[in-house]
């Protein structure tokens, strides 16, 4: 055989290896790891069968259970919402629920005489919600009762973690409130004057929020826009509805003022906040007489923070390190959605 003959030979030889390499390691990079492959999720957990509450689970078969966190959505939102935030601390050894407030998510889908509170009458009742919550603490506390609990709350949801850490001090180990509704800001844009002429006479008449959650919900299009195409974000409202809604946030600054003070509390705020008033957490702060408290401030970020499939790095980073030093050890992965690995920097108030 010719030089020639054999340097085309090994060139071809090398072009097949080549190839051969490439395709095995774009497999690979499409196999899970096992922890990621062993995060499995539950729409009906069995844990809340007698809480009232439809409510989503997640939890992992290849670490080991170290705690539960119960995730509590904000308004228009549901439980699923938070399924990319669930997965990632399923797969740091967590067990995950996260519920559907009465109202929202897969209550759309119930039938009639499950769908209104048999009390009131209303489909959203945060009364309610407020009761069930409490039903889904003491039932993880009866099932894990050596796992510590944490609850995470972003928005509305803040507000409800903020009622339930008052009222079950023992139960809970620490919270964590994402954008925490303590005072909405009043945006006076046409929209406002159009929708409040139309329900000045029906209180009860539907609101359609999709052009507010275009304009306020997020500084990122892409978190704006899953919301906005989720079928189970709720897209309208009724006046009532949302006057509710008001009253509760009003009651939340009452609600941390029954935080006991030995409990660990991890504030999350984005400063480009058009949804509510980012420095209401000033007043928060007020009210906390926790002595283990937190603050995060995310610069030029806005409303949604955890409730989205686009999480930033940076914020998963703060909640893993404040749960990092909350649960007593170091065993955590650290933090990164990109697959880059962020220091975890935090502010101490």
């Amino acid at each position: 055989m010719s030089m020639c003959m054999q340097r085309k030979s090994l060139l071809n030889l090398g072009a097949k290896f080549l190839r051969v390499f490439i395709l095995s390691a774009l497999v690979v990079s499409l196999i899970p790891s096992q922890s990621l492959a062993g995060v499995m999720r539950d729409d009906e957990a069995k844990l809340a069968k007698h809480v009232g509450l439809p409510v989503y689970e997640w939890k992992s078969d290849s670490v080991e259970t170290r705690g539960v966190a119960i995730l509590v959505h904000g308004l228009t939102m549901h439980g699923a919402i938070y399924d990319k935030l669930a997965r990632h601390l399923a797969d740091q050894g967590l067990i995950v629920l996260a519920p559907d407030l009465h109202g929202y998510g897969r209550w759309a889908d119930a039938p009639s005489e499950q769908r209104h509170c048999k009390e009131c009458g209303a489909q959203v009742c945060y009364q309610k919600s407020r009761r069930e919550l409490l039903g889904l603490v003491d039932s993880v506390k009866e099932t894990y009762p050596s796992l510590p609990l944490y609850m995470i709350g972003e928005s509305l949801g803040g507000d409800m973690v903020l009622y339930c850490a008052g009222q079950r001090p023992k139960a809970i180990e620490g919270i964590v409130l994402s954008s925490p509704a303590i005072k909405r800001r009043v945006n006076i844009v046409p929209r406002v004057f159009w929708d409040a002429g139309l329900v000045s006479h029906n209180l009860f008449r539907q609101v359609n929020l999709v052009p507010y959650m275009k304009k306020f919900a997020s500084e990122d299009p892409r978190i704006v826009d899953e919301a906005v195409h989720d079928p189970l974000v709720r897209k309208r409202l009724t006046a009532w509805e949302l006057f509710k809604t008001m009253r509760t946030i009003k009651a939340s600054l009452r609600y941390a003022d029954q935080v006991p003070s030995d409990m660990p509390v991890l504030v999350l705020q984005g400063d480009k906040d058009r949804m509510l008033k980012s420095n209401a957490v000033c007043d928060l702060l007020k009210h906390l007489s926790s002595t283990d408290r937190t603050v995060r401030w995310f610069k030029d970020k806005g409303h949604l923070l955890l409730e989205t499939a686009y999480l930033e790095d940076d914020t998963l980073v703060a909640v893993d390190g404040w749960l990092k030093t909350h649960l007593n050890s170091g065993n955590m992965a650290d933090a990164s959605v990109t697959g880059r690995v962020k220091e975890s920097v935090v502010s101490s108030n």
